[in-house]
């Protein structure tokens, strides 16, 4: 088969044009000429994984060109991996689909013969070599010799340098010309993942790794479209430096640290004005367990934004006591419990929720999402993260002063600085992992506020739209 064919354009942007490479992608491929390692880091949509898949297939066929000319033939195996067969089957594999049918338009045959359903699927090309699909976070893959790999959006997994090792332990096939890894990810938190091992190994083997840094607005299929300004109004600023100018978190191990600030975070000037003004809406939130938590919210529809203006903190009481003070504290407010909109509270333990939908509380009223799993948790924290600070536009979420002044020692301002992602020690190195200390005292009355902050998710969703799993021209 011949193998001097037409290389096509690079990629196209949504209304059809041809898209020429960014200066980050046109280093990216120059770099993979000259190491067999390389690391693409960019924000969403700058490019990452359309980069990779592209890559992956150039470097296939120039496996494929030396053994031809070198007389030998054979079967090669790759690798194409992601944290999860999700992640694969929205964004990997399609990308490499659309590179595969960009090369066919350009001469006539398309390098895919076949694609296998089942997982892991396999990926058959004309060359007469294959490409096996793997996910990640599964965390086993047998028995195969593989001459190359692109790993996507590593940084996402579970295990990020548990995923790197699994593909490299597999780089061993003793027929391939040349052995090569891509890896294309955002960046993951500070300190921790893939990003600090990849620095070391280019320091100690500057001839076989190298590093691309991208920011989502570098790449031009973007150009003339509200692509980047959609997605940074949707995120925090602390998220936006993250996932689109493609800076690592920062390596303290607060959630907040970023968001909340005790002079932009507060309402100046605000006070309750003893009774719910015309027009506005209260809600309120519970964290409960052997601590309860509730949070007085008032709500302005116009203009999005939300006050928390009081707190209350129990320890150790029985919950029908807690939601009689809670009761209580309405009418102290000047409004009657039947005026509150809505109340969003954790939905375990079972007998506390039932208890608040009960006819003598907030029946009819309650909300609760059904399950807090990990993933669930963590949207919700950067749906509060969104609200306190947006990467455009003005915080939404505010502090009445009254809230810097609460006698709580579990108040949520002080809450705001000590809420922290877990740490793992290995060896002397500390690290921050992407998981909070959700029993620490610090955690009830930011679990109440993400029990609230939910309704937003839909929103926040919207702003983004598909994008965030959409190929990553992107």
């Amino acid at each position: 088969m011949r193998l001097d064919l037409v290389v096509p354009a690079w990629a196209t942007r949504d209304d059809g044009r041809p898209s020429h490479p960014s200066p980050p992608q046109r280093e990216f491929m120059t770099r993979l000429g000259t190491h067999d390692n390389v690391f693409y880091l960019g924000g969403l949509g700058a490019g990452k994984t359309f980069s990779g898949a592209w890559a992956l297939l150039t470097q296939i066929l120039r496996n494929r060109e030396v053994m031809r000319r070198r007389g030998r033939s054979g079967e090669l195996l790759y690798a194409m991996a992601a944290p999860h067969y999700q992640d694969l089957s929205d964004g990997t594999i399609p990308a490499f689909v659309e590179v595969c049918d960009q090369w066919a338009d350009a001469n006539g045959f398309n390098w895919i013969s076949k694609i296998t359903k089942t997982k892991p699927q396999h990926i058959y090309l004309r060359t007469g070599d294959v490409i096996k699909t793997v996910a990640t976070d599964a965390g086993k893959w047998k028995g195969a010799s593989i001459a190359g790999a692109l790993g996507d959006e590593l940084e996402e997994s579970i295990d990020p340098m548990g995923a790197l090792k699994l593909i490299r332990k597999r780089l061993r096939s003793a027929k391939a010309p040349r052995r090569f890894l891509i890896v294309t990810s955002t960046p993951g938190l500070e300190g921790e993942g893939i990003l600090p091992w990849w620095l070391e190994q280019m320091n100690a083997e500057p001839k076989r790794y190298a590093l691309v840094r991208a920011r989502t607005d570098t790449n031009p299929a973007h150009e003339g479209t509200d692509y980047v300004r959609d997605l940074r109004a949707a995120m925090s600023a602390g998220e936006a430096a993250s996932r689109l100018d493609g800076e690592p978190q920062p390596p303290e191990n607060t959630v907040f640290g970023r968001e909340f600030s005790k002079a932009e975070s507060i309402a100046r000037g605000w006070q309750w004005p003893g009774r719910i003004p015309d027009g506005r809406e209260v809600f309120l939130c519970f964290d409960w367990g052997s601590h309860y938590a509730a949070l007085f919210i008032l709500h302005d529809p116009e203009t999005g934004l939300d006050i928390v203006f009081d707190e209350l903190h129990i320890d150790g009481c029985q919950t029908d006591a807690f939601l009689d003070a809670v009761l209580q504290r309405c009418r102290r407010h000047g409004f009657a419990p039947a005026d509150v909109r809505r109340v969003y509270c954790d939905p375990q333990p079972d007998d506390d929720l039932r208890m608040c939908m009960s006819k003598r509380y907030f029946r009819g009223r309650t909300r609760f999402h059904p399950r807090w799993d990990r993933d669930t948790k963590r949207e919700s924290i950067k749906v509060v993260q969104w609200r306190l600070n947006p990467g455009e536009g003005a915080r939404r979420l505010l502090l009445a002063p009254a809230m810097l002044r609460t006698p709580y020692e579990r108040g949520l301002v002080r809450c705001f600085g000590n809420y922290t992602w877990k740490t793992a020690r290995d060896g002397g190195r500390v690290t921050v992992l992407d998981r909070v200390r959700q029993d620490h005292w610090s955690s009830h009355a930011v679990d109440a506020l993400r029990q609230y902050c939910w309704r937003y998710r839909h929103e926040r969703i919207k702003q983004i739209g598909s994008r965030s799993r959409a190929r990553d021209v992107e």
